[in-house]
C-alpha cells in the first residue's frame, strides 16, 4: 500500500486512456478493466502481459463505468445506456443486457466465495453478504455485519 515496487501493468494512449473499472480474475491472474475514451474492456496477465480486448463498439458499451466478472461471463455498468450488462469475458459475445434504469448506475459489485483470491484470511463460511454505505455506530451493529449474511436482488 506504499506504492513502493510500483509496476505499470498497461500503458498505450492509441487504445484507450480513460480507465474506469477495474477487477481481477484470480482464477486467470488476469486483470480486466473497462475505458471510456475507448469504449471498450479490456484484459491482461498481472504482468501486463496477454493484452486482448474484449468487447468494442457494441451498443451498450458506448461510456463502461464498474466491471467485475463471475463465471465466465464479465459484467458492466455503462451510464449513456444506463445499462448493467454482461458478456462472455474471453470473446465478448451474447452481450446480454441484466437492468436498465433511469439513473447512471455507478458500481458494480458480486459477491461470493470464488470472487476471493485463494489464501483469503477472512472467515470463507461468510463471504456473500452486502454490507451498508454507512458505517456501523456500535459495536454491537459492527458483529451484526461481520455474522449475518445479507441478501437482497437490486430490483
Amino acid at each position: 500500500m506504499s506504492g513502493s515496487g510500483r509496476h505499470i501493468v498497461f500503458k498505450d494512449m492509441e487504445i484507450g486512456a480513460w480507465p474506469n473499472g477495474l477487477t481481477l480474475d484470480h482464477l486467470e491472474k488476469r486483470i480486466v478493466w473497462t475505458d471510456a475514451r475507448s469504449d471498450a474492456i479490456f484484459s491482461a496477465l498481472y504482468d501486463g502481459t496477454g493484452v486482448i480486448e474484449i468487447l468494442r463498439g457494441h451498443e451498450y458499451l458506448s461510456h463502461p463505468f464498474a466491471v467485475s466478472l463471475f463465471g465466465g461471463n464479465v459484467y458492466w455498468t455503462d451510464w449513456r445506456t444506463n445499462t448493467l450488462a454482461r458478456a462472455n469475458k474471453w470473446t465478448g459475445r451474447n452481450v446480454t443486457v441484466i437492468q436498465k434504469t433511469s439513473a447512471q448506475p455507478f458500481d458494480l459489485q458480486i459477491f461470493h466465495p470464488s470472487r476471493q483470491p485463494q489464501g483469503f484470511t477472512g472467515s470463507s463460511s461468510n463471504l456473500s453478504r452486502v454490507y451498508p454505505a454507512t458505517r456501523p455506530k456500535t459495536s454491537e451493529d459492527r458483529h451484526q455485519l461481520s455474522c449475518d449474511p445479507v441478501w437482497k436482488q437490486w430490483a
